[in-house]
């Protein structure tokens, strides 16, 4: 039986080097432009990132930076985002891109409490911000991130909308790295859409299936089962 401390050292160790071998490559990835990744986030909500991936390049080839997106025609901004759905973004983009112009002098702003009053903006994107672009320790709450807590570690919310947590967000943060969590955050976003996926996780071939709770709980269930049968 591990110990807390035992256990987060597995769960870091296994998650870095899965990430060294299998990590996706995206050059929202290679940047530190808080605007990018901005738009990035904005375009990733609720999208598969290889889907997302050719709008980016068109957005930020013809929008590089926040004086050109608020001149934007939304018309044309939606005929640009349209191969990967949800319209609505378009406005999105436009209004936060205004925001950061007449507000912010065309810079993205380096703080929770200023990134949370832009226009579509929320915890989510706000850390996405502050982690990729300022390298500051928080966690990255997605779907993703917070099914592996929740399986791993049997961390959960009680609130309907868990990405709005600020106490699960605490908890999820209490496991980072102190160093490269930038890359560790990026490895639990893989990690969640690739292995631990919501439907048919590949457990059996997961490097975390020795210290998750979610997979020992089925297998002895499972060996239950098997036991019964076996006793008839």
């Amino acid at each position: 039986m591990l110990s807390a401390e035992q256990k987060k050292l597995k769960f870091n160790r296994s998650i870095s080097r899965w990430f060294y071998n299998h990590q996706r490559i995206y050059p929202w990835r290679k940047t530190k432009d808080p605007y990018k990744i901005l738009v990035s986030e904005f375009l990733l909500q609720k999208t598969n990132a290889d889907l997302a991936l050719d709008v980016y390049k068109v957005l930020i080839r013809e929008y590089p930076n926040p004086f050109l997106l608020a001149k934007a025609k939304v018309n044309n901004l939606r005929n640009q985002i349209a191969p990967i759905g949800l319209s609505y973004r378009a406005d999105r983009l436009i209004k936060t891109a205004k925001q950061l112009v007449y507000e912010y002098n065309g810079q993205v702003p380096n703080n929770r409490k200023d990134l949370l009053k832009l226009y579509g903006v929320g915890l989510y994107i706000s850390n996405a911000v502050l982690c990729f672009a300022y390298k500051d320790r928080v966690a990255i709450i997605d779907t993703n991130t917070i099914r592996i807590f929740g399986r791993v570690f049997g961390i959960s919310s009680n609130n309907k909308r868990p990405r709005t947590d600020v106490k699960l967000e605490k908890k999820m943060e209490n496991w980072l790295p102190k160093r490269n969590f930038d890359m560790f955050n990026y490895a639990l976003l893989d990690f969640g859409a690739t292995v631990c996926t919501a439907v048919n996780p590949k457990c059996k071939k997961c490097p975390l299936n020795t210290i998750c709770d979610y997979y020992l709980a089925g297998t002895k269930e499972e060996f239950i089962k098997s036991s019964s049968h076996k006793h008839k």
